[in-house]
């Protein structure tokens, strides 16, 4: 695959100053595209008719899941794991019936509600099965709370005061595993209510759709350009030579390491606590987007330092050498990368936040001759950012 490129410009090494680098049932089967819920088309019947109004209980929404091997947060709501344990405040996949306030509950009476040990869900390339579960809830309207009362394949539950309601959280799990190919997938799930000789039965539709893994590699590069300014050189110097290295690090700035003749006009320990409080550096940035399932790796060019304003007499360039930064998949903080120059994998396994993106900090270390000429246009040099992705 042709590697997604843009240039990064860096700006270094300046003798003063650089230059900054509730839905009721439908009569047909229909996906509600506004909430997102697959609404069933069968009404609530019952086991014998003459025993009651049918319209007792009402299907508010079925189950409905969005499984994205991406992971965007877009789906997060209606991810298959909610529907292991359905939480009252986010079951938006579980599916819910409620009661009718036409038809009181009876005081005292206990409710049983089964499920079947399992379904079949068709469509797609594949064909599943749905283990489904129960959760039996009580809202106490005067206390305003919601809390399950019992959870499985069945559930009872049982109103105490006037001032409560009931209703049924319906989750469940794919009985081994997902499909291997993406699709739509739907079945249905009677849910069976009883309290004493009355039974009512609930349809309750199921949906899961999984979608096709996306190659989602993006790069973004040249925000956060490296800078230094404020350097302890002189015009006349007659060995400005020395080291000056940036670390990358998460912040935009950060303390510089000067060696060779530099220390000599800084601390005499070797570090710059005698420098000027002017010198500042500001290290570099690039964002990567990528999924788990992506095979890349990026690369930043190698980088000659000449005059900004053209090469000006002899040794006026130096080479500058990149490292890496990037926050560590495993939790163990910023790593940085000082062996191989301006590279890094998925093999490095960088952390990657909840919209696929790794933020990769760029820092480096530029030797320069003792007959570098200062010149008071500073020095500059520009890299390609490279993201290749398989």
């Amino acid at each position: 695959m042709r590697p997604i490129t843009t240039p990064l410009l860096i700006v270094l090494l300046s003798t003063i100053a650089l230059p900054v680098l509730a839905q009721r049932n439908a009569e047909d089967t229909r996906l509600d595209h506004s909430h997102g819920f697959a609404h069933s088309a069968r009404k609530p019947h019952l086991a014998n008719p003459a025993q009651s109004d049918p319209f007792q209980f009402i299907l508010d929404r079925g189950i409905h899941i969005e499984d994205h091997p991406n992971g965007y947060d877009l789906y997060a709501a209606k991810a298959l794991a909610l529907t292991a344990t359905c939480p009252t405040d986010t079951a938006l996949p579980c599916g819910r019936i409620l009661s009718s306030l036409r038809f009181p509950f009876v005081t005292g009476a206990m409710y049983h509600a089964a499920v079947p040990a399992r379904v079949n869900l068709r469509g797609g390339a594949d064909e599943l099965w749905w283990e489904p579960t129960l959760h039996c809830v009580t809202h106490d309207t005067q206390r305003r709370s919601r809390y399950k009362v019992s959870s499985g394949p069945t559930c009872t539950n049982i109103v105490d005061s006037e001032t409560q309601q009931m209703e049924w959280l319906i989750g469940g799990r794919l009985a081994g595993g997902g499909p291997d190919k993406p699709g739509l997938y739907e079945g249905w799930i009677p849910v069976t209510i009883t309290m004493g000789s009355q039974t009512w039965v609930v349809d309750t539709a199921v949906t899961y759709r999984l979608h096709a893994p996306e190659k989602v590699c993006q790069l973004e590069a040249g925000v956060g350009n490296i800078t230094i300014s404020g350097l302890p050189i002189e015009v006349g110097e007659a060995e400005p030579g020395g080291k000056v290295d940036i670390q990358p690090t998460t912040s935009t700035n950060t303390a510089l390491e000067l060696g060779g003749n530099f220390s000599t006009l800084c601390g005499e320990d070797g570090t710059d606590s005698g420098c000027p409080t002017t010198i500042t550096a500001q290290t570099g940035w690039v964002r990567i987007m990528a999924a788990s399932s992506d095979t890349w790796s990026l690369d930043v060019e190698a980088v000659t330092l000449e005059v900004t304003t053209g090469s000006e007499g002899h040794g006026s360039d130096a080479a500058w050498t990149w490292h890496v930064g990037y926050f560590d998949a495993g939790g163990r903080g910023v790593r940085i990368d000082t062996f191989r120059s301006g590279s890094i994998s998925d093999a490095d396994s960088p952390y990657f936040d909840s919209g696929n993106v790794a933020h990769i900090f760029l820092g480096g270390h530029v030797t320069i001759p003792n007959n570098w000429e200062p010149h008071r246009a500073g020095y500059s040099g520009s890299a390609v950012v490279s993201l290749t992705c398989s």
